[in-house]
């Protein structure tokens, strides 16, 4: 794999005319930046990783980002400089600038060099050789494909990881960059391939779904058993019902008998249940037939009904008109009394004559007005008595049928009760009888599929291969364990977790976590020893890696605000000797390494603590412990 380090970090001002920002580094030593606090010594970390197609720009805000136009690296690529711009945007932009072959750094940055920064991210897995095999299966919440941007973690320790008890790696704080480095931290340490982690997640899922079936097919077998429990209740109605003797009253709660009595209940037929029911088809045709003589009837009847409430109120008027001659003949009486007055005192009247033929009159008009009475009242009389007749003959008649319905519907309720029989017992145990006999073909299909795909499938002994790269990694990280802690000794790798545990003698039983140690020393060194034996391992494997690593102020547990000067009497001449301890791990790191890793620390302490180092093996970046700093003053003024 290629060999990868820093040349150059790079910030060019807003003001285009003044001249770019420009921090030199050398490969395979410990580069050094130092200075007072708030001078951007933080802000190196978020800049390169910015630079190397960060989704967020995370660069401090303050006079970096508000006097900065562009930011850039230069990464040394088996000697091959590499520029990589990216603008300064407080939403990272989705374009970079990436120019191969420098000589030079230009002093303005062209637009038009700009690309894709999806382009640039796989162009860059090319060149490190992270491997481009895309599986067909997903690795649970992240892209199939393992990127360079998931290797980063390696490379840098900001002073909130550092000496961070509850987190040993970079972004490995937030839960959703640990989940997705989780599926391919096998690959990342070289313990199997990608190919290997794709039948790995294949075998997985057809086991999940081969398990599903199996417990499909498990769930339909009890489902079985508890319907052939239903026979109890069909096998005691058979017998009540003659279609089974007596003899099968033992066999009610033997399940291992159930299927061949249900085989010999759905083989009965309704004919066993009632012989005598032999014209049970015909009783809906006689009750229709019935039906149809009966419609007729009910409309004559109303038809005779609505006649006689005529015809009752006609013979009322007659009868009112009658009752009206009669008052007026009773007034006609008058004149009889008249007419017997003037004959009793006939010397009295002049006009008997003429009485007479009044009264005569009279007489004629009222006997004329009964013949015509009379006669008319008796004819509708007779006609309503005539109706009622027939009234009274339909609706004997229609109560006759009735009751012959009546009858014949007996019939079907007794063919209802049959049938109803028939669906609880017969019915019911061909139903039953045939899904107990179901092969469940389907499910029976697919787990056999299923376990042909599991068995075609083959992977690697990875857990034999993942714990040798592991004791690698715990066998470097503890021979550059800088000496100032009070636990010795790596104990394990815990890789759900991203961390470790440590104890304090080799050989004890007792082994904790980092978080339990309780003591800056000891987190930072672990740290350190940690974060080199990933690297160490790395170079030794030939893995594809950024063959870098920064700590951001690790001298912070004994110094933690200030630059440490000569003059200064607050700090102990143990906690130099500590740091000085921590320096010395850096040069032992790049001694052995050979050129192969570069090591960037940024500190308050200075050249009092680790002034010792040869020249050989440490470079100083920038010393900003007397009012300079990254923003140079003049592009503020």
């Amino acid at each position: 794999m290629k060999n990868i380090q820093i040349e150059n970090i790079v910030i060019w001002a807003k003001n285009p005319s003044l001249e770019p920002k420009i921090l030199s580094f050398a490969k395979g030593k410990i580069n050094i930046i130092y200075g007072l606090s708030q001078t951007g010594k933080s802000a190196i970390i978020p800049i390169i990783d910015y630079c190397l197609g960060s989704k967020q720009n995370k660069i401090p805000v303050g006079h970096i980002r508000d006097y900065s136009a562009w930011f850039g690296i230069v990464l040394n690529i088996d000697e091959t400089k590499v520029l990589i711009v990216r603008e300064n945007l407080d939403e990272a932009s989705n374009k970079i600038i990436v120019l191969e072959n420098i000589e030079n750094i230009p002093s303005l940055v062209d637009r038009s060099d700009e690309k894709d920064i999806k382009d640039f991210k796989l162009e860059l897995n090319k060149i490190m050789g992270v491997p481009f095999y895309e599986p067909a299966h997903s690795l649970g919440i992240r892209d199939s494909r393992l990127s360079f941007r998931d290797l980063v973690t390696f490379n840098f320790q900001p002073q909130y990881i550092v000496a961070n008890p509850n987190c040993l790696l970079y972004k490995m704080d937030v839960s959703q960059y640990k989940r997705l480095m989780l599926p391919v931290f096998n690959l990342v340490i070289g313990a199997e391939t990608l190919e290997n982690i794709e039948n790995r997640i294949k075998l997985d899922n057809l086991k999940d779904k081969l398990n599903k079936l199996l417990k499909i097919k498990e769930e339909t077998k009890r489902t079985k058993a508890i319907q052939l429990e239903k026979c109890e209740s069909i096998i005691s109605n058979a017998i009540k019902y003659g279609l089974l003797d007596e003899t099968y009253s033992d066999k009610i709660r033997n399940p291992k008998e159930y299927k061949n009595i249900l085989k010999i209940l759905s083989e009965k037929t309704i004919r066993d249940l009632s012989p005598s029911l032999k014209n049970a088809d015909s009783i809906s045709d006689l009750l229709n037939d019935i039906n149809k003589e009966i419609e007729p009837l009910n409309n004559r009847l109303i038809t005779l009904q609505s006649q006689k409430e005529h015809i009752e109120e006609l013979i009322a008027l007659l009868k009112e008109r009658n009752e009206r001659l009669k008052t007026k003949t009773n007034r006609l009486e008058i004149a009889k009394f008249i007419h017997t007055f003037c004959e009793e005192n006939v010397d009295e009247t002049t006009c008997l004559g003429d009485l007479e033929e009044l009264c005569s009159n009279l007489d004629a008009l009222t006997n004329s007005l009964k013949e015509r009475l009379e006669p008319e009242i008796a004819l509708y009389v007779k006609k309503l008595l005539d109706i009622d007749k027939e009234i009274n003959d339909i609706s004997m008649n229609i109560e006759d049928l009735k009751k012959e319905k009546v009858e014949i519907s007996k019939i079907g309720e007794k063919k209802n009760i049959v049938e109803k029989i028939y669906e609880d017992i017969i019915i019911k145990s061909k139903i039953l009888l045939e899904f107990a006999n179901s092969k469940d073909e389907d499910t029976n299909n697919q787990i056999k599929d299923i376990q042909k795909q599991i068995d075609e499938i083959s992977i690697d002994n990875v857990e034999a291969e993942y714990n040798n790269c592991i004791k690698n990694i715990i066998k470097y990280g503890q021979k550059y364990l800088p000496d100032i802690k009070e636990f010795h000794y790596i104990s394990q790798f815990i890789k759900d977790d991203m961390t470790i545990k440590v104890k304090k003698e080799e050989y004890s039983n007792k082994d904790f976590y980092l978080w339990e140690t309780g003591s800056g020393s000891n987190w930072v060194a672990f740290h350190i020893g940690v974060i080199l034996g990933f690297h160490f391992h790395f170079i030794e494997k030939n893995l594809p890696i950024f063959n870098f690593v920064m700590y951001d102020q690790p001298s912070q547990v004994y110094f933690p605000q200030k630059i440490l000067k000569k003059e200064d009497e607050k700090f102990e001449d143990k906690d130099i000797k500590q740091v000085k301890k921590m320096f010395k791990t850096f040069q032992d790191a790049v001694k052995d390494a050979n050129g192969k890793l570069q090591i960037i620390v940024s500190d308050h302490a200075d050249e009092l603590v680790w002034g010792d180092i040869p020249e050989e093996y440490k470079h100083i970046v920038a010393n900003w412990s007397n009012g300079e700093a990254l923003i140079p003053q003049e592009w503020i003024s």
